[in-house]
This record gives structure tokens, C-alpha cells and sequence, in this order.
């Protein structure tokens, strides 16, 4: 048989490397799910199992029962007569292992377990091997146990049974987990016992034992563990009376650790005590459905309590989330909101519930707690007393939930931060057949829940990914699977550049009338209210350009603004294009923009009042003019003019040119530069137009 031929009829659905000389497959031999097992076609046949054993092949194949004709390698082309379809099934590979053994009187396993192997076979290498009956009686898998006690089965487990004495009586048939287990409560017994192989199977094996036995009492007989308490009740449900160890006993013992440690008759009576104490779980009672209706008008008129706000259209009753980048201020952020609550203050120019704080800041040290709050608060007559600080809370599933809703119970908080979500969320894995999105919802519900109980709000400090609210969809920026972003009632997220001076802070939540992004305003330390974010990063980013083209004072390229900005090029294009639209700028034929100067106005009373020429006392004497100073009703125009000779007695009736900077009081500059047009008009003088 050629090596890709023998590999697909001993392990089908494999795949061989490139060249055809490797081939990687399942080890269904023990049941493997995972590919565990591989051939190399070299050297005369190696196998690799798992990493931690390997040699040749042949040797492999003796072990496990697998064809060797005459010693030779069984992909040769005089290993067997002809080839058999690579589509035969090798489920009769145990068989054959079982078929080839002798019957055992003896082995150290059992010495060691002070049982007897009856019904079971030794391999000439010295396994002992336990045959895994069907409910048809054929054996379909064996456990191999090698002198030290190392198990290994080899075969399919599901429904699996070794049975341990004779059937023929009418006495209860008891299921126990393995091999050393079921010959130890068949000796306390006299009844026949079934070895399942496993807990995983005890609850399978008790169903194939009440169609084998129909009308026989079946007793399962898990061991003392979680994963026995768990094949207890699955096999209370099928049917099987649980007799469960003794209350008392270490974890993991079984009734022939129990015997080991008691002695026979001690423990023959330990078991007659469970039992008579045997129990048997009912399979629930299937009810109708049934459904609550509400009619609408009923709805309408319902007193229904409204739900209130921590922080009004950020911080809503009960579960929230704020994330950002790290070091962004976001520590900042919920002390102040801690604060603000605690005082019943508003906080980023939104009202608050006024109700007592508690704040796990499990990041900080108490000093450092401390010296955050002075900065926040000098005056010690201003710091709240209802605020409560924590800076050590154990997790979630190390009694944090439970100690989460004794405090808030106790102390009636009206909001709850969490900072941060990730030193007190679980760190187990997903529970079996569960993945991350389901594990985080599963957990984050549980915390959602103790909030909805005590009808308040609870807000946990998270972290964003690389990019963090930049991305797209800034709920997808979130750190972890989406199962955070779709539990919780409310989201805020932190977005600001490194030192930078102004952030943005996005809501999103289902109960949000308004969901558009605040501006924020960093203040060294905390932050401050800065209107709308959209309007506020338009109008800094307007402000550093109109700037950085007054300085040149010449028309500048958008290459040049961008590094005197320090902004993105690209962003720096776009905003320049929206100005020269809106008149801010112009640009050159050769693409350098400047700050348009407006045509004059026939408006004579452009200008209220004009500072800076407070008297003339002679029409045809004008002398030393050599600057003007014009003082505007909006802002101060500070503009360096050609000089006027005192020999010029007409020099007013010429215009003023050269105005290069504009400056406001308001920080803000209008289309035109601030510059409104104006005109001074002089009695029995010409204008002066600006």
C-alpha cells in the first residue's frame, strides 16, 4: 500500500503537505477533535503524536493494532496483497487491539487500586486494556492503562460502557465515571456497575442503560468535582437517581479513594447512607406560554416611573461606558463628574441628579487619588461629603458582584464608576461553547442588572483600540467584541490629539434626545464645556490659518500652512477650500492663498464712532500725519499707512493702503478679516476710505 493510501484508510480527512511526504490528521484512535497526529514518509516511516511521543511506525502500528504484515513498513508496495478503498472506515481498529490481548489476572494498576481486572485484557507490552461496549454488546473502543495508571482511550467514547458484574439479577444498575471506581462499588455492592469513561459520558451511558434495562433503577455515581456535580445533575435528568459522595470528602475523591482512605466496611456503610438519600431530578413540566398583553391606551395612561439621569443626556440610569485612549484625561473626567454629582452641580453644561458617589479609581494610589482631587478641588469646604473613593474592589467573579450590590444597597448610590472595566471584569474563559461576544454580554448583563435593580447608574471607565474614536464607527473602536458596546444603556467616548489643548466627547445611548459631539476644553487639570464640537474644531482650525496667513504676511502655499500649523496637509486643503468659498480667503493663479481685502462700501454709516482723530482744528493744515490708528466698533485695526506729507494739503482725499494684520478682541475673525468696511467723512474735508 503506497503512504498517501495507508494514511487515508487508517485516518481519513487528513491533509498532506506540499510534496506529499507529511501528512497531519486526527488521532480518532482517542477520540481527538483537533488534528494531533502526524506521518513522515522517510527514514522508513516516523509519527509524531502530539509532539510528546514519536518513533517508527511500525511500532506505532503494533500499539494500536494497526496492520503490519511481516515486519514491513505498511505503505511499501509488498505490504499487502492489494490495497484496500482509502473510504474504509478503521473503526474496527479497537476491536482488533481487544481481539489480539489476553485475558488479564494480574496488573499493577490494579494492585495499586486494590481491584480486580476482571473482564479485562493485557497487550504483550503490558497495557491493560477496558473494553467500551455499545448497547448492541460489540466492543467499539478500549481504555488502555499502562502500569503508572496513564489512561488513554482509544476509540469513541459517546455511550461507551464497561459493566462490572452480572445483570441478570433485578437489582438497581449503578454508572459510575471510570474503570477503578466501578469495580470498587460493585465489591461495596454485589450490584452490577457501568464504568462510563469519563463524566462528560455518564449522563449518555445512563440513557444506554435504560434502553439496554428497561424498568431497572439506574444510579449515577459522579465523582466529587465540578464536572461531577455538573454529569449528576445531567444524569438526574435522564432519568438516573443521583448518589452523591459524602459531604466532607476532598475534592476530586471517588468511592475508591473513599475506600482506600475507610476501609471497605466503613465505606460499604458510607454508601448505604447516600443511598437511601439518592435523589432524582424531575424533567421540568412544560406550560402553556403565556403571553401579557398591554393595551394602548392602558399604556398611555399607565404610571409609569421615568427613569432619571446621572448627568442629563450623558450619564443615564444604569449601565454606561466611557472610553478613550489611555492618557487622554479620562480619570479627569469622571472625578469631576463625581464630584459634580456628589454637589448636584452641573457638569459640561448639562444638570445632574444630586445623590452620594462612590468612585472605584483602581488605577491610582491613594496619594495620587488625592493630589487629583486637590487640583480639582482646593478648598476643602467645597469637597462633598457624600463622595466615597475606592482603590482596591475584588472582581466580578471573586465575589465583586456580589459585594457591588451590597455597597449600593447599603449606601442608596445614586452613580457608581467603575475605572477601570478591565480590573474588574472576570479573567476566565468563556464558559464551554460560548465565544466573545456572547462571554461579554453574559457578563456585562450581570452588572447591568444590579444597576436596573437599585435604579441607578453605573459607569464603566474602558479603553479604545489602536485609533480609538478616529475609526469609522467609533462604537467599533471599542477594546473587546462588540457584546460591551450592544448591552449597556449609554456610551461616551474621549477624543483628543496628545497635549492638545481641545477634545471631543461622543454620546451615543438609547435614551439620548441629543447624540451630537460635545467640545471640550482642557483645562490642566479637568475639562470644561466648549460648545459644539463640530463648530468648535472648525472654528480653531479656521482661526490657525487665518493666522499663519496674516504672519507671512504674503500669499502662502497650503504646504506651508500645514507646517507652520502643524496640521495634516490634507486636512489643511479641505478647510482652505471651504473658506475661499465662504470668502474667508482667495488664492493666487499659482495656488498660494491670502486674506482678501473687501471693496469699499457706499454705506456712510458703516462706522458709529472713530477713536484716534479727536480733533482738526484747521481745514488747510494738516501736519505730521505720518501714521493713522483707527479704532473699529468690533475689533482694532492697527494698520502701518503711507505717510501723508504736511506740504500735501489734499493727502485726505487719497486712500489708506497697506493694512497687513488684523487683530480682534473676540479672538475671532469674520470673512474679511475683521476689517468691516467703513468710511470717515470730515466736515469740509475729503473721506478718508479704509
Amino acid at each position: 500500500m503506497q503512504f498517501r493510501d495507508w494514511c487515508l484508510y487508517h485516518f481519513p480527512g487528513g491533509r498532506f503537505s506540499e510534496g506529499g511526504s507529511q501528512y497531519l490528521c486526527k488521532n480518532h484512535l482517542r477520540g481527538d477533535t483537533n488534528a494531533s497526529l502526524s506521518f513522515t514518509n522517510k527514514d522508513g516511516g516516523k509519527y509524531n503524536d502530539f509532539g510528546d511521543k514519536g518513533g517508527q511506525v511500525k511500532f506505532f502500528c503494533h500499539e494500536n493494532g494497526l496492520d503490519v504484515w511481516d515486519g514491513a513498513e505498511p505503505w511499501t508496495e509488498n505490504s499487502v496483497p492489494s490495497a484496500p478503498s482509502p473510504s474504509r472506515e478503521s473503526s474496527d481498529a479497537p476491536r482488533r487491539l481487544w481481539e489480539r490481548a489476553r485475558s488479564a489476572t494480574e496488573h499493577p494498576y490494579c494492585a495499586r487500586k486494590g481491584i480486580a481486572p476482571a473482564g479485562c485484557r493485557v497487550t504483550s507490552d503490558g497495557l491493560l486494556l477496558v473494553p467500551g461496549w455499545n448497547e448492541n454488546g460489540e466492543v467499539v473502543s478500549v481504555e488502555r492503562i499502562g502500569p503508572d495508571g496513564t489512561k488513554r482511550h482509544y476509540g469513541p467514547k459517546d455511550g461507551a460502557f464497561f459493566l462490572c458484574g452480572d445483570t441478570t439479577e433485578d437489582t438497581p444498575i449503578l454508572c459510575a465515571e471510570g474503570f477503578s471506581t466501578a469495580a470498587t462499588l460493585h465489591a461495596l455492592t454485589g450490584w452490577p456497575v457501568a464504568a462510563s469513561f469519563g463524566a462528560a459520558n455518564l449522563p449518555k451511558t445512563v440513557r444506554v442503560l435504560g434502553r439496554v434495562f428497561p424498568g431497572r433503577e439506574i444510579g449515577a455515581c459522579p465523582d466529587a468535582d465540578a464536572a461531577g456535580a455538573k454529569a449528576g445533575d445531567e444524569a438526574a435528568l435522564a432519568g438516573a437517581c443521583v448518589v452523591s459522595l459524602p459531604e466532607g470528602v476532598p475534592g476530586h475523591f471517588d468511592w475508591n479513594d473513599c475506600a482506600h482512605q475507610h476501609g471497605i466496611e466503613i465505606t460499604k456503610g458510607m454508601f448505604q447512607d447516600q443511598w437511601q438519600a439518592r435523589r432524582k431530578k424531575e424533567k421540568p413540566v412544560e406550560t402553556k406560554v403565556r403571553l401579557k398583553k398591554i393595551n394602548a391606551v392602558d399604556l398611555y395612561n399607565a404610571d409609569i416611573r421615568i427613569s432619571t439621569w446621572a448627568v442629563e443626556q450623558l450619564v443615564p440610569e444604569g449601565l454606561s461606558v466611557l472610553a478613550s485612549p489611555p492618557k487622554v484625561g479620562k480619570s479627569y473626567f469622571v472625578l469631576q463628574a463625581a464630584l459634580a454629582v456628589a454637589q448636584g452641580v452641573p457638569f459640561l453644561g448639562q444638570r445632574t441628579t444630586k445623590g452620594r458617589v462612590l468612585l472605584l479609581s483602581l488605577e491610582d494610589t491613594g496619594s495620587r487619588l488625592r493630589k487629583r482631587m486637590i487640583q480639582m478641588v482646593p478648598d476643602l469646604r467645597h469637597i462633598p461629603p457624600n463622595l466615597d473613593m475606592m482603590t482596591e474592589f475584588p472582581r466580578l467573579d471573586a465575589n465583586g458582584l456580589a459585594v457591588l450590590d451590597e455597597e449600593i444597597s447599603e449606601n442608596g448610590y445614586r452613580l457608581v464608576i467603575i475605572d477601570t472595566w478591565g480590573r474588574t471584569k472576570p479573567i476566565a474563559q468563556a464558559k464551554r461553547g460560548e465565544n466573545a461576544y456572547e462571554s461579554d454580554v453574559r457578563i456585562v448583563a450581570e452588572v447591568k442588572r444590579i444597576a436596573d435593580k437599585h435604579e441607578c447608574s453605573i459607569l464603566l471607565v474602558h479603553h479604545l483600540k489602536k485609533g480609538g474614536a478616529r475609526e469609522g464607527d467609533w462604537l467599533e473602536s471599542l477594546s473587546g467584541s462588540m457584546g460591551l458596546s450592544a448591552t449597556v444603556d449609554g456610551l461616551l467616548a474621549i477624543e483628543r490629539e496628545r497635549a492638545a489643548e481641545v477634545g471631543i466627547l461622543k454620546r451615543s445611548g438609547r435614551d439620548l434626545e441629543d447624540d451630537s459631539d460635545i467640545g471640550l476644553k482642557w483645562l490642566a487639570p479637568g475639562w470644561e464645556f466648549s460648545g459644539n464640537a463640530k463648530e468648535m474644531m472648525q472654528s480653531t482650525s479656521r482661526r490657525l490659518i487665518i493666522s499663519s496667513i496674516a504672519r507671512a504676511k504674503e500669499p502662502v502655499t497650503p504646504k506651508y500652512i500645514a507646517l507652520d500649523t502643524g496640521g495634516k496637509d490634507s486636512t489643511v486643503r479641505v478647510l482652505l477650500m471651504k473658506m475661499k468659498q465662504a470668502g474667508l480667503v482667495a488664492v493666487t493663479s499659482d495656488g498660494k492663498y491670502f486674506i482678501p481685502q473687501r471693496e469699499e462700501s457706499d454705506d456712510d454709516n458703516a462706522v458709529n464712532s472713530v477713536n484716534g482723530i479727536n480733533s482738526i482744528n484747521s481745514i488747510n493744515s494738516v501736519n505730521g500725519v505720518n501714521s493713522v490708528s483707527v479704532y473699529a466698533e468690533t475689533g482694532t485695526v492697527n494698520a502701518p499707512v503711507n505717510a501723508i506729507n504736511p506740504s500735501d494739503t489734499n493727502g485726505l482725499d487719497d486712500s489708506v493702503y497697506g493694512v497687513y494684520t488684523v487683530y480682534a478682541d473676540d479672538d475671532s475673525l469674520s470673512p474679511c478679516g475683521n476689517l468691516e468696511e467703513f468710511d470717515l467723512i470730515l466736515s469740509g474735508m475729503g473721506e478718508v476710505a479704509i
